[in-house]
Order: structure tokens, then sequence, then C-alpha cells
């Protein structure tokens, strides 16, 4: 079986085209537009912060190619936000204030494996730490 093991330190295509800034206080954010997960009202918005509510249906899409293969597959699935999340560029919030790192908060992996039977793929987000975002700021 071979298997690949690829642990990310950010999340991937939620919010793109973004560039990675210094942000540790809501300050910085102050005139960033916010817009909730499944608005439809983006398009005058290139550079904003990402709301995703408690109990938001967000949408995954998900795409398998490569020159190894004859064909290419996509599909649509969906995940259930377990709490509020914040997040802009490479950083994100759960109250919107205190800002930190996302590679501190969120662990990211992506497991591919390929065996006889075939192949498999999965992805894990978990939470870090599970402690106060402030005692988090406070080591930044």
């Amino acid at each position: 079986m071979i298997k690949i093991s690829i642990y990310l330190g950010a999340l991937i295509l939620v919010v793109s085209g973004c560039s990675t800034s210094n942000l540790k206080r809501h300050e910085s954010l102050v005139n960033k537009p916010i817009v909730k997960m499944g608005s439809k009202n983006i398009a005058n918005h290139q550079d904003y912060v990402l709301f995703i509510e408690s109990g938001t249906k967000i949408p995954m899409f998900i795409e398998i190619k490569g020159s190894v293969f004859i064909n290419r597959t996509k599909f649509k699935s969906s995940m259930i936000a377990k709490r509020d999340m914040y997040l802009y560029k490479w950083k994100a919030s759960y109250n919107g204030k205190d800002w930190f790192d996302l590679k501190k908060l969120l662990d990211i992996r992506l497991t591919a494996k390929l065996d006889a039977v075939g192949g498999q793929f999965e992805i894990q987000i978990d939470e870090k730490v599970k402690r106060n975002i402030k005692t988090i700021n406070s080591r930044d």
C-alpha cells in the first residue's frame, strides 16, 4: 500500500488570494467587510473577513484529476460548522476580536492511500488547543 500524508499549517481555499499579515487584535480589521459563509453578495468585496456561523452548512467541492488518469471527477459534499469562526487570510478568530495564526489553532491533515482495492482520500481538521484564545494571543 502507498500512503502519503501531508500536514498543512493553514486552511486551504477558504479565503482565496489573500496574503499573510501580522494581526493580533481586531483593530487591523475594523474597515474590512464581514461576509457570511454562503452569502451571494461578495462581488464588491475582494478583501473581506469570512464569518462561518455555528451550524452553517459549508459546501465542499472536490476534484480529482491528473496526467496519470484518462478521466477526471468532481463532486460536492458539505460539512456543518461546530462553532463560530472568523477567517482572514491566514488568521482566525472565534469571537471576531482576538486573532491568531490559523496554524496555532487548527491541525489540517490530508491523507491519500492507494492499494489494490483502490484510492482513499481523507481530510481531517482538528482543533489543536482547547484553551482560552486569549492564552494563545498572550504567547505571540
